[in-house]
């Protein structure tokens, strides 16, 4: 009986922990990370249409060396990861560079954070691109063509400005290739230190 009294009057308190330690922990850093805010002033109108795909020079929170695509969810039989838009990295010629978007955000230095994010196929050829933040780089090779793949990764901000960056693997020679959807990085939450309530 006694047990159980303390634990009733130690709840409120773990409660509340956790109810305070959650909302910042699911914070996404990355702005637009499911590309549905896009901006028409950066639309180049002579290509797709508004119910299937866009080609824009930057979005809302992304920026590109070779343009952005965005699909609307449903074209050629594509159902977006998240919401009703995804990008496509090998998007649309402008210059020779490889394709790549990218995004600029801030992280503490030495704190760990999670990325994940969810990656597609769109044909039967070799499609490959790198990932690279903070301390973390790593190549996507074995996503699929028919189904979304989901990716998980730890990286270690730098302190201030951080880059989380997409890259084709292609050399920037093929325009079609490699979809990208809700993509989202958040603080990592430490283990939870063991609460002895019933003792």
């Amino acid at each position: 009986m006694k047990s159980t009294k303390k634990l009733i009057k130690q709840l409120p308190v773990y409660l509340l922990a956790a109810i305070l330690w959650a909302p910042a922990a699911q914070a996404n850093l990355i702005h637009n990370g499911s590309f549905e805010s896009v901006d028409e002033d950066y639309r180049l109108n002579r290509y797709g249409s508004n119910s299937t795909w866009q080609i824009y020079t930057e979005l809302p929170g992304w920026d590109a060396n070779r343009n952005l695509e965005v699909w609307r969810s449903g074209f050629k039989r594509v159902q977006a990861a998240d919401g009703d838009r995804f990008v496509e990295l090998n998007a649309h010629p402008r210059g020779r560079s490889t394709f790549s978007i990218f995004q600029d955000f801030y992280t503490e230095a030495g704190v760990a954070y999670d990325l994940s994010f969810f990656a597609r196929k769109r044909g039967r050829g070799p499609e490959g691109f790198e990932v690279s933040v903070g301390d973390l780089q790593a190549s996507i090779t074995d996503h699929v063509r028919n189904e979304w793949t989901q990716y998980s990764f730890n990286f270690f901000g730098n302190g201030g400005m951080t880059q989380l960056r997409f890259s084709s693997l292609d050399g920037g020679r093929d325009t079609v290739g490699n979809f990208i959807d809700d993509v989202r990085v958040t603080a990592a939450v430490p283990e939870a230190p063991t609460l002895s309530i019933l003792s």
